[in-house]
């Protein structure tokens, strides 16, 4: 996990500072049993700066579900420094807090239901930020429209591992996907003010919502339904939003799954491929279900890799921009689901 930061104990309450603390990762490999159980877990978390990363993420493997987030620090709006965070950012801070809080939710059995369970994860979230915030000195001295006290994206995917649609849950532009033998599918619709993934890779759209201290904000909600073993992902815009076309993103993932030997092996390869193009933190977290093997997961998604470099990224550096959008819009009929 990446480092985290809690406030002095004097300053800061058992529960917010309870918060400030990441979830637990589990090893590898982890257990596999029938049904749509995890095989294994990848995780990437590429620092620009080391020790000074602004996105966080979590990994909890429950007995029914199987739950994974990525939450990216906003730094324009999140950029003040704390002094009794010894320095760290309010975006480095809120990452890390909301993570917490989600950690918290899915343990004390909040997690459970529909409605119910999307409020109460506001609750937790605002109650753990406003915490944090009056620990910290109280209202930031930033003022403006576009600035926020403790602004941070969240993607959140819950995987039950029986009979169920899966649930995303997010605010802001990090995401969730599924990678199958069809290719890569994007769950989450990000919270900018133009919204067309190849177009954002462009323009960089601003953010019109995201979790913070200081405003409201909405936690959107999708169910999905999973039909068969599957790559389930949630990562921040690190990982695919330096990129030229988002058929590049499922690219990288296939390229290096296919040249990996091992899970560690695709971590270390995935978070190679994110530094060299990356200007942000990119942080990456999925999980691999119902191959059972490496192997099996590896020669059940080749050929997709195959067939997409093959239709939509043969000689794509030399396409002009109406051949991309061209292929964009073949893409995203699956891609965009």
């Amino acid at each position: 996990m990446s480092e985290n930061i809690s406030a002095p104990a004097t300053v800061m309450s058992d529960e917010a500072d309870s918060a400030m603390e990441a979830g637990d990762i589990a090893g590898l490999p982890l257990a596999n049993e029938p049904g749509l159980e995890p095989d294994f877990l990848i995780e990437v978390y590429a620092e620009k700066v080391k020790g000074e990363g602004e996105d966080s993420y979590l990994y909890i493997q429950g007995g029914d579900a199987t739950l994974l987030a990525t939450f990216d620090g906003c730094g324009g709006s999140g950029a003040r420094g704390y002094e009794r965070a010894r320095g760290k950012t309010g975006a480095y801070l809120a990452s890390r807090i909301a993570s917490g809080a989600v950690r918290d939710w899915f343990h004390e059995g909040e997690a459970q239901g529909g409605d119910e369970a999307i409020a109460l994860l506001k609750q937790r979230m605002s109650r753990y930020l406003a915490e944090c915030r009056q620990a910290l000195g109280g209202e930031s001295l930033v003022r403006g429209t576009l600035a926020k006290e403790l602004p941070t994206t969240c993607a959140l995917l819950m995987l039950p591992h029986r009979g169920q649609d899966a649930l995303a849950i997010w605010a802001g532009d990090s995401r969730c996907y599924l990678l199958d033998k069809g290719g890569l599918h994007q769950l989450t619709r990000d919270d900018v003010d133009s919204y067309d993934p190849m177009e954002n890779l462009r323009a960089d759209g601003v953010l019109t919502n995201v979790v913070s201290a200081s405003s409201d904000f909405e936690l959107h909600v999708r169910w999905i339904p999973v039909n068969g073993p599957c790559v389930a992902l949630a990562a921040t815009d690190g990982c695919f939003g330096y990129l030229s076309t988002p058929m590049e993103f499922e690219r990288e993932l296939l390229a290096t799954l296919l040249e990996s030997t091992n899970p560690a092996d695709w971590e270390r390869r995935l978070q190679k491929a994110f530094a060299e193009v990356a200007g942000d933190d990119a942080t990456l977290c999925g999980v691999c279900v119902g191959f059972g093997k490496y192997d099996v997961l590896q020669d059940a998604l080749a050929p997709r890799y195959h067939e997409l470099c093959e239709r939509y990224l043969h000689d794509i550096g030399d396409k002009d921009d109406d051949e991309r959008r061209r292929l964009w819009e073949d893409y995203r009929k699956d891609y965009l689901c």
